[in-house]
């Protein structure tokens, strides 16, 4: 006959509370139940309960060497994999698991770095450049291109429809040719070396064949009249402002906001500008309209939210 085993009964439930800490006067048997005699690697939380130091481990055994490490982001990438980004010194690290970081871009300022994430694309701010990577290259950012106006008589006119962008240097103008003018004036004067180009339907037309210009007045002349249509004369031209790409690429810190989603980045820390916040277009961190700031009394000093509004932390209090 098979013996029955009889399975033992849990201890009964001891609370210590309040707990007291530790005493070491006696032995542990002469000390009250809410006392402990030993407190290796244990630690009090707010409330007092009693709760496990943890300890450390070195990811990897080889240091990078002497200096600060100036940044450290866990970076998702599209497809779900994680990568972290070390920046240390002038040098941006990648590291996975237990391997090595491996450096994959030299000439970070050796400042504290900032990172953010848009559109799957990781982004680096540190005070004095702003570059991107995909996950596989690190690079310097190329701005979008924001179109000024749209249905421009030759003459000039038309509708507004973008800011000019504070990154970038490239605009567009989109026309209405008429058939019959051959000169265009642009949205804006005093054009800088850019090559200007124009998309005339589905063709491309290059300054100095086909197309001259008159960069201090900013117009364009065609050697043959556009066809007439409906904004069907695209010219890219460009507009270099001194100091209007340091506004963003000077910025320290970041958050991501729209509401109820993080469509927009918004930025500040620029230290010649530091009452100042601009914001990204939409979904897109490489345009930063011209009109897009806000400029607070005070100095920024940081972001936060709550639900769905921005907070952002001024020197004398929050807005």
């Amino acid at each position: 006959m098979a013996q029955m085993r009889i399975k033992p009964q849990n201890p009964p439930l001891v609370r210590l509370e309040p707990f007291r800490g530790m005493n070491v006067s006696g032995s542990p048997t002469e000390i009250s139940q809410n006392q402990s005699p030993d407190m290796l690697n244990m630690t009090l939380d707010l409330n007092g309960a009693l709760n496990k130091r943890t300890g450390y481990s070195r990811v990897y055994t080889t240091s990078l060497g002497t200096g600060k490490i100036n940044g450290l982001f866990e970076y998702k990438k599209s497809d779900g994999t994680s990568v972290f980004l070390i920046a240390w010194g002038t040098q941006l690290y990648t590291q996975s698991g237990n391997d090595q970081p491996v450096s994959i871009y030299s000439g970070l300022a050796n400042q504290k770095v900032n990172f953010f994430v848009n559109n799957g694309k990781c982004y680096i701010m540190d005070g004095t450049n702003y570059l991107v990577y995909d996950g596989t290259t690190v690079s310097q950012i190329t701005p979008y291109v924001p179109t000024i106006q749209m249905s421009k008589p030759p003459k000039g006119g038309g509708t507004a429809y973008e800011d000019f962008n504070l990154l970038g240097n490239k605009f567009k103008d989109s026309f209405s040719g008429t058939g019959t003018d051959t000169v265009f004036q642009l949205s804006l004067t005093g054009l800088d070396s850019t090559t200007v180009t124009a998309q005339v339907g589905t063709s491309t037309i290059t300054e100095g064949s086909g197309l001259s210009v008159d960069r201090l007045n900013g117009t364009v002349s065609f050697t043959t009249a556009p066809a007439s249509g409906t904004n069907n004369v695209i010219i890219t031209a460009g507009k270099t402002v001194s100091g209007y790409a340091e506004r963003i690429k000077n910025c320290t810190f970041s958050i991501g906001f729209g509401g109820s989603n993080d469509t927009r980045i918004f930025i500040a820390g620029n230290a010649n500008m530091p009452e100042y916040v601009f914001r990204s277009g939409l979904l897109d961190p490489t345009y930063w309209p011209e009109n897009g700031y806000y400029k607070f009394v005070d100095k920024v000093m940081g972001f936060s939210k709550q639900y769905d509004y921005l907070v952002v932390e001024r020197l004398s209090g929050k807005h």
